[in-house]
């Protein structure tokens, strides 16, 4: 949790940090700060959505006289973009790497093996992994 020190939204105070009220008192990090009346909670806010945006970091401003937390953010790139997309297909090409890896389909390629002669399974996982490329961006 973050605090803000008499409205004041320089002063902002975490949870478990020392702090020194109006007076200069130093005030241990572990005394409970909800028994001061000169410390106002942030209104903490969750944070954009991360699909098409990357969190670059948060600040404290006072909405409606309620100091907020608000988050920083940018639009990510299109090769952030292509990057998320890609990803969960390249884990499962590499899953599927295990059992025929792209070497030896190269090598099926240029000898133009006849894939028929495979095991059902066998040709399933070479679909999918010609599917999935496919899908690469």
């Amino acid at each position: 949790m973050t605090y803000i020190l008499d409205n004041d939204l320089s002063n902002l105070i975490e949870d478990d940090a020392q702090w020194r009220d109006e007076a200069g008192t130093l005030h241990p990090g572990n005394e409970p700060k909800s028994s001061f009346a000169s410390l106002v909670k942030v209104s903490e806010t969750a944070p954009p959505d991360g699909t098409l945006n990357i969190v670059t970091g948060s600040h404290v401003e006072m909405i409606d006289g309620i100091p907020t937390r608000v988050w920083d953010y940018r639009p990510k790139t299109e090769q952030e973009l292509k990057a998320q997309h890609n990803a969960p297909i390249l884990s499962e090409l590499s899953s599927l790497d295990a059992y025929i890896p792209r070497g030896l389909e190269d090598f099926w390629a240029i000898v133009a093996f006849d894939t028929a002669s495979l095991p059902e399974q066998e040709r399933t996982r070479l679909a999918r992994k010609v599917e999935l490329r496919g899908q690469l961006q």
